[in-house]
Parts: C-alpha cells; structure tokens; sequence
C-alpha cells in the first residue's frame, strides 16, 4: 500500500515538471534552423514599374513585392537588382533586410534611369538567404522612343498684318501607356496670342485632343507651340513651328468699285463684294486733298454678302485737284479693320459725261431728221401737199370759176 502511493507521488512530480517545461514550436526550431530551401517558402506576388513604359534617359522605380507562403520564417540577407541595360540610382538600399514570418509580406522599392535604347529590358531582382540559397526574378522594363504629337489641323493658307486668324491643333499620344500635365504653350517675336496657354491634363494610349489659339501676325516670322508634358516623374517638351507668311486671304471679303461717274463734287457709283466672306460695316468717303461735304460726306453701305452689291453717292470739295482718292472702309467677322484707296480721275469722268451727253444729243437729233426731215425740205413738201389740195377743190366747183381761171 506504501509502495503504491509512493509510486502515485513519483507520477505526479515527473508531470508537473513537464508541465513547467515551455513547449517549442516547429517555426522556433525552423527559425534557428533556415536552411537552403528558403526560396522555396519565398515568392514574387507583384511588380509594379513606374511609369510604364520610359523613355530614353527616363528615370523611374521598381517595386517588387514578396510574400512567405510557408510555416517557417525565412531570413533574408540582402536585395538587389542587376542589369547591365537599365541604370540602378539606388544600389545598397537593401544590404541588410531581416526576417519575414509566414504569411507576411515585405515591398522592396528600386530608383533606375533608361539608357538610350529601345526596346525590352529585363533588370534581375535578386534576394540572398541568411546561411545558403538566392531568389532570381527577372522584371520586363520597356523603353519606348515616341513623343507626343503636335499637328495643325486648322489654319489660313497665308496671314495679314493686324489680322486675327485662329490655328487649330491635334495632340496626340501615340504612346503604349498614359502621359500627363500636359500644357501648351505658343511663343513668337512676330505676333501677339489670345490665349497664353492650354492645359490638356492627361491622355490615354491613342488618344487624342483638339485646342485652339487665336493669333495676330505683326510681322512675318514663324510661331511656336511648345507641349510640355510628364512621363512618369519625368518631364518633356516636343514643339512645332509653323511659318507666318503674309499674303492675299483668298477666302477674304472683296470690295470692288465699278460705274464711277463724278459731276461738278458729286460721285456715284457701285460696290461690290466679289470675295468668299461678308463686308461689315462698310463705308464710302473721299480724303485729302478733297475734303467730305453735306449731303452725302460719308455713304453707309451697311453689310455685303458675297456676290452682293449696292450703290453710293458721296460730295465733296475737289480744292480744285483733278484726282480724289475714293476711300472704302469695312470689317470682317472678326471686328479687324479693313480700307482700300482707288484714285479716281475727275477730269476723265467729266470729259465723259459731256462727251456721252452730247452723243446722246446727236442721237436724238438724228433720228428726228431721220423720222421728219430737215425744216426747209418740210416747208416745200408742206407747199407741194397745198397746191395739189387747191387744184383738187378747184376741180370739184366748190369754188367759182371766175376765182380757178380768170377772163
């Protein structure tokens, strides 16, 4: 009976001593034991590249993220990333990295710079083990050469000094990934803008926005519109030039004077529009040397269509010069100021009208001689017609024959 409790008592002391004893877990002992199959519990859940495709000279990041998918926690000596085709601005960040529990996660963030080349670069991220064992995962880098695009979709054949005239432009992203900030800018010593920039934001792959800029050429020269724009965190600038060359509007409004007739200070006529757009505003008037007076000192003509047409009077005071310069004024749908001066020879235009007057005064006096005859042939027909109506009475008896024949 002594033997079986001390027995019972020996029993209960080995199992509080047990009991006493913290127990190990496997992920200790892995933990104390990391060995060579590390990359085994290691692998590449993400990578981002940023921006997504570079240009020449870009500098962007890698960011590769790792997870452990085992039960043991892995250490982890250092990360790199190796490439002889893409420039790493931020070697030894990761000399030394730690451990990573299972299940965790762990990001790991690399600064390169492209080199001038096109094409697909594939940069090695690389992980080394505590003790033995590497991860290697090559990460595709793309480098792509095209900029963004500047077009003229819009603009006159040739400018006109003091003119506004408007250029319409297309920006176009012919890149595989999306560029932002984009702001345009127009610049020129030749001529004055509207508008001093504008902003597109942001284009997608292929996409493409139209602006407009008005702009008023002082001189002939060229204008510049600059695009600056970012890739990434990189900034860029493409540009295009477009010459400003003066010359005629062909699809201008034409005032053309016709039918110019002058008397004694007075002048009529007719205007015409023979261009492709409307006259505003037109004005007829004279200027020095001769000098406006009522009644007509200035004829309104109003708007002109193309093709359209009106008439004018204008007085004057010639101060006995024989050429008056006839002035027409107008505007077109723009509110720019327009005038022309054509020289008109009083002298010729009067010697005209007589001229012309006194043709129509032959003329009128030829056909009255044609129709009746001159007076003097009109007198003896009247004498002739006389006679033989007396003989006719005669011959009747209504008159007495001692008056018809005497004795």
């Amino acid at each position: 009976m002594i033997k079986n409790k001390k027995r019972i008592f020996t029993i209960l002391i080995f199992a509080m001593f047990f009991a006493a004893v913290p127990l190990v877990s496997a992920s200790d002992i892995s933990t104390i034991q990391t060995g060579s199959n590390a990359k085994d519990f290691i692998s590449v859940t993400d990578v981002k590249v940023s921006p997504e495709v570079f240009m020449p000279g870009d500098s962007g990041t890698i960011k590769v993220t790792i997870q452990n998918t085992g039960i043991n926690s892995v250490d982890i000596n250092r990360a790199k990333i190796y490439s002889k085709d893409v420039s790493v601005m931020s070697d030894g960040e990761y000399d030394t990295v730690g451990s990573l529990g299972p299940g965790n996660k762990m990001d790991f963030t690399f600064t390169i710079k492209a080199k001038q080349s096109n094409g697909i670069n594939y940069p090695d991220f690389y992980l080394d083990f505590s003790g033995s064992g590497s991860l290697n995962y090559p990460v595709p880098v793309k480098v792509e050469d095209k900029e963004i695009l500047i077009s003229v979709t819009e603009k006159p054949d040739t400018f006109s000094k003091g003119k506004k005239d408007k250029i319409i432009l297309t920006i176009a992203n012919p890149r595989e990934n999306e560029i932002n900030g984009i702001n345009i800018l127009p610049s020129s010593d030749s001529a004055e803008f509207s508008q001093t920039g504008r902003f597109i934001g942001s284009l997608k792959p292929d996409e493409s926005k139209t602006i407009e800029f008005e702009i008023t050429p002082e001189n002939e020269g060229e204008a510049v519109f600059f695009a600056n724009y970012k890739n990434g965190m990189n900034d860029h600038i493409s540009k295009i030039n477009i010459p400003l060359n003066f010359g005629k509007d062909k699809k201008s409004a034409e005032p053309v004077l016709n039918n110019i007739i002058t008397e004694y200070g007075r002048m009529t006529g007719d205007i015409t529009n023979s261009g492709l757009e409307e006259a505003k505003s037109v004005i007829v008037t004279v200027k020095e040397p001769a000098v406006p007076k009522e009644p007509y000192p200035v004829y309104v003509v109003g708007s002109l269509e193309p093709d359209d047409f009106s008439g004018f009077e204008i007085t004057y005071d010639s101060n006995g010069e024989s050429k008056i310069p006839l002035v027409v004024k107008y505007k077109d749908k723009d509110g720019n100021n327009y005038e022309f001066v054509q020289n008109i020879n009083t002298d010729q235009s009067e010697l005209t009208m007589a001229v012309s007057k006194n043709s129509q005064e032959n003329s009128a006096s030829a056909k009255a001689e044609q129709s009746g005859g001159s007076p003097i042939v009109l007198l003896i027909l009247t004498a002739v017609v006389a006679g033989i109506g007396y003989c006719a009475v005669k011959k009747t008896g209504l008159l007495s024959k001692k008056r018809c024949k005497p004795e």
